[in-house]
């Protein structure tokens, strides 16, 4: 009995140090190309080309699945004597449909979160970002290692039904009876007829105070006056 126990609990231990790995089934990677030719995939080194006067190096940040899908996630840029080069961009351009962006950066170290709207699934594999930077010193080395690769969980929440909402331009969005955004005049033909729970509808309760009025109205003035009935 005792030795059946141990083996349970030596199962145990066994899932629950596999269930990080299957939920982070991503290696992410640095190429010297956009191709992914010569990569640090398997712990191997590269260097970032440098243009011709060794001021700007470029580098590629690639992804391996090899379980789930990657749809979005964040990670770290570890510079040595490299500084994000600025602009609209701000060193980063995605690539293969990803959308990359910076998201903040301490002293050398840079966040950036990367894209993508239908992901890439178990078994893909490529470039999803070329990151580009001035190099501080010509004369000196400099390196760059990516670290704390965090994976994004996307937000699901539905959006609404017939609902009128303030948009980031300021302009209203208007969402109809299928949580779908559509136009105003179709959100007054689908949605302003029916009782709506999350925006409410002022007619029923008009016609209810209505008709609370109109009997009220009615009793004062038979009070009022006799009705005599023939």
């Amino acid at each position: 009995m005792k030795k059946k126990n141990v083996v349970l609990s030596v199962l145990l231990v066994l899932c629950t140090m596999l269930v990080p790995t299957i939920a982070n089934a991503t290696e992410i990677y640095l190429s010297e190309d956009s191709t992914g030719t010569k990569t640090t995939e398997g712990g191997a080194t590269i260097t970032c080309p440098k243009n011709a006067n060794g001021t700007i190096a470029t580098c590629y940040i690639g992804v391996s699945v090899t379980g789930g899908t990657l749809k979005e996630f964040n990670v770290t840029a570890n510079l040595k004597n490299l500084t994000p080069r600025t602009g609209s961009s701000n060193g980063i351009n995605g690539r293969n449909e990803w959308t990359a962006k910076k998201v903040s950066q301490t002293n050398n170290s840079v966040v950036y979160n990367l894209s993508h709207a239908e992901g890439f699934g178990a078994g893909k594999k490529g470039i999803v970002a070329q990151i580009t930077f001035d190099v501080t010193d010509p004369s000196a080395e400099c390196s760059i290692e990516l670290s704390n690769f965090t994976p994004v969980t996307p937000d699901e929440t539905p959006n609404p039904k017939c609902k009128i909402e303030d948009g980031k331009d300021g302009q209203k969005v208007y969402y109809c009876e299928n949580g779908e955004v559509c136009t105003k005049e179709e959100y007054d033909e689908k949605c302003t007829t029916q009782d709506n729970p999350q925006t409410g509808s002022f007619l029923p309760y008009a016609v209810i105070i209505g008709g609370i009025a109109v009997a009220a109205g009615l009793y004062v003035f038979t009070k009022k006056n006799k009705i005599y009935h023939i």
